[in-house]
């Protein structure tokens, strides 16, 4: 019997050095009461390495550390999404900043370029749906777009960089947008260039400090930071200010909440905030 639960079973000791593991590498919170989903998703790795059960895992893990810990990040990963996900979000990226930003422009008193931020994209309909929101307000080239989308699964990324969907996901879009952004190709539909020539791709650990040397418009970091504890959402929320331009907005999600005493942004609606400089 000992030998059977071994085999879907880790001990006290595994479990709670793969927690720490986990939290170190990306700041994910693996409580006890998750422990029976860890089991149930480290299994298919498991099977995928054709081991003998999940102490033989452990074992595997950390004799090949370095070369395992991003399939370890990738089970551990939770990436639920879909296109126009709190929809919300996306009418106020469009007339509470694009629409300022075009005037801006137009009197000469902005750049002609507007960057976003998606960290935490998943398999990227969240970043296809940012793009989508702005073209479909902007009728030219007056304004140079340009999507970061970034996530800690490359699993996750290399669906994303394929931009190839199956029917079930456009349960959204009307007719007339999805022939004007998409191309049909047997059970699925591809991106075309005018969203794949827009958004950057990249692999990325919000656990790592991070600084870029052009600031973001708006960042959208949603239904990620409930994976991790308060103290790392707190420094996670200050990093994203500093690399938000005055006036940019952050977007988190529906479900989740700030700290209001560490806050150094402006409330401007539900899970959304503004950069001003507080």
């Amino acid at each position: 019997m000992i030998q059977v639960e071994s085999l879907h079973r880790l001990t006290d000791d595994q479990f709670n050095k793969l927690s720490d593991l986990v939290f170190y590498h990306s700041g994910i919170v693996i409580s006890n009461d998750k422990r029976t989903l860890l089991e149930s998703r480290l299994s298919k790795r498991v099977r995928t390495l054709k081991l003998a059960g999940l102490s033989a895992y452990y074992q595997y893990l950390n004799e090949n550390k370095d070369q395992e810990l991003i399939h370890l990040l990738d089970v551990v990963t939770t990436n639920v999404t879909s296109f126009f996900r709190e929809n919300s979000h996306f009418k106020i990226l469009t007339d509470d900043l694009l629409v300022p930003k075009i005037q801006q422009i137009k009197q000469g008193n902005d750049k002609n370029e507007l960057s976003i931020w998606s960290a935490g994209c998943s398999t990227g309909e969240e970043a296809i749906s940012i793009l989508i929101s702005l073209l479909e307000v902007i009728d030219d080239d007056s304004i140079n777009i340009k999507v970061l989308a970034t996530d800690l699964s490359l699993k996750c990324l290399q669906a994303a960089n394929s931009a190839k969907y199956s029917k079930h996901h456009f349960t959204k879009f009307s007719e007339i947008m999805l022939k004007k952004y998409f191309i049909e190709e047997d059970n699925y539909y591809v991106a075309k260039p005018v969203i794949t020539s827009k958004i950057t791709w990249r692999h990325f650990n919000l656990k790592n400090s991070f600084r870029f040397e052009n600031k973001f418009d708006a960042i959208f970091c949603r239904n990620v930071m409930i994976y991790f504890n308060q103290a790392f959402r707190d420094s996670l929320v200050e990093r994203f200010r500093n690399n938000l331009r005055s006036d940019g907005m952050l977007f988190v999600g529906l479900s989740e909440s700030l700290n209001r005493k560490k806050l150094k942004l402006q409330y401007h609606s539900p899970s959304v905030y503004i950069n001003k400089g507080i």
